[in-house]
């Protein structure tokens, strides 16, 4: 019985020990960074989260005083902290050998300034007569933002350019849902203009309506997704497309860099005499669907890099008259298994009934071109069996990636690699010993 009644004292003693509280001043945290710094961001739209660990390496529990952003309520950056959010936390433990994370996002004011503006604070971790900190860094630019207005049942909330409009390079522009250029309205854009494309974004030409890209060599128009992280660097799919609809006219794009989107152009049935689109000097690339789409459009290209989209460059259908020379064509997508060529043409479509539709693409014109990639054939052509049915091609001094005997391909290089400077890094250059360095028709140049 004593024996009984001593077992259960000194197992009370040590039950009742208290846990061991770090009060040796030398000891302190450790964290995974020192610095969380945030590619620019937009004013009055709020960043991705980030977060970060904090470890205690000692033995003892560290009880911090006081987890707090520097500059407190006037912070543009928030955190989180176990599930709670706000700016100051008090009296948080971390037991021996155990760690937590602290997250953090920021929101920023206009600063009514074109250029970037640093924005600097710091996370203060107070604890045993200490204060350590975290440095947080972000740059905060103003935009011109673009903002849906009007509601919709078939498509995104949307907003309207409804009279002539110039963009310039002075801040960026920001697209939100859609945004229409209207019937008889022009919206031309300046040499330097960035714009940023929110999710599932696009810029839509109504019919009657024009789009006027004026990018120069030294200063692209740069059409891209929203975010500015490393990771979105070269995401596909960010953004939905640059529109042409049926009736829109004299659309040009001289000199920009589309990337990152689902269609780069979406080119519609003209409905008029006039080209859909001029566009030289541009480049489209890392589209989840397809670089350039038409349909019954009619499209003059000139000197222009379409590369690395998940199923075509591409794509002419439902009949038009198409033009390109001096086109670099160049499909190594990686990002999922592709399952189309790079080029693809069609005079015809299915209607709601099964029935074939013929819509004759008069001409598709090939000349000085580059076709190559990581598909076995990257030119392919579905002609419906029709004898009124019209699909006139031609390739000529073209440098292609192509299995099938074609009467239509004329003083071509076949199959053969056009060795790029650096295709894995979009650099499509070629190399001093590439077989179509000097292998172009002069005389399709001048024309």
């Amino acid at each position: 019985m004593y024996k009984f009644i001593f077992f259960i004292l000194l197992l009370t003693f040590f039950s009742c020990k208290k846990d061991k509280y770090d009060t040796d001043y030398n000891s302190g945290l450790s964290y995974s960074v020192s610095e969380i710094s945030f590619d620019t961001v937009f004013t009055t739209v709020g960043t991705i989260t980030k977060n970060f660990k904090i470890y205690n390496p000692t033995n003892h529990i560290i009880v911090i005083s006081k987890i707090k952003v520097g500059s407190g309520k006037n912070s543009f950056f928030r955190i989180n902290v176990n599930g709670a959010s706000g700016y100051e936390f008090s009296n948080i433990e971390i037991y021996p050998g155990d760690s937590m994370y602290v997250f953090l996002n920021l929101t920023i004011d206009p600063t009514n300034q074109n250029n970037p503006l640093l924005i600097k604070d710091s996370l203060l971790f107070s604890f045993l007569n200490t204060t350590e900190k975290v440095i947080l860094k972000a740059y905060g630019q103003d935009a011109y933002f673009h903002t849906p207005k009007y509601p919709s049942d078939t498509t995104p909330y949307y907003s309207i350019i409804s009279k002539n409009e110039v963009w310039t390079s002075d801040k960026p522009h920001v697209i939100m849902g859609y945004l229409f250029i209207d019937s008889l309205a022009t919206l031309r854009i300046e040499s330097g203009v960035k714009i940023y494309m929110y999710n599932g974004a696009s810029l839509i030409v109504y019919n009657g309506g024009s789009l006027k890209i004026k990018g120069i060599k030294d200063s692209p128009v740069l059409i891209q997704g929203f975010r500015q992280e490393e990771y979105y660097k070269n995401e596909p799919g960010q953004w939905d497309r640059i529109w042409l609809s049926k009736g829109s006219i004299n659309n040009t794009i001289s000199y920009a860099i589309i990337k990152n989107g689902t269609v780069g152009i979406h080119a519609d049935t003209v409905g008029n005499y006039n080209p859909t689109l001029r566009i030289n000097n541009t480049i489209i690339s890392n589209m989840s669907v397809s670089g350039i789409f038409a349909q019954g459009a009619k499209i003059e290209g000139y000197n222009c890099v379409i590369s690395n989209c998940g199923e075509t460059l591409l794509s002419l259908t439902i009949g038009g008259e198409y033009d390109f020379k001096h086109c670099t064509f160049a499909n190594y997508w990686i990002k999922s298994t592709r399952q189309s060529p790079s080029i693809f043409l069609k005079n015809y479509y299915k209607d709601i009934t099964g029935t074939t539709q013929i819509r004759n693409i008069n001409k598709a014109y090939f000349g000085n071109c580059i076709v190559y990639g990581n598909f076995e054939n990257e030119f392919l052509i579905d002609k419906v069996y029709d004898p009124s049915s019209v699909l006139n091609y031609k390739l000529e001094y073209c440098l292609m990636k192509y299995n099938i005997q074609d009467a239509n391909i004329f003083n071509c290089i076949l199959n053969q690699d056009p060795l790029f400077v650096n295709s894995d890094n979009n650099d499509y250059k070629l190399k001093e010993s590439s077989p179509a360095v000097n292998f172009g028709n002069i005389d399709i140049a001048k024309n």
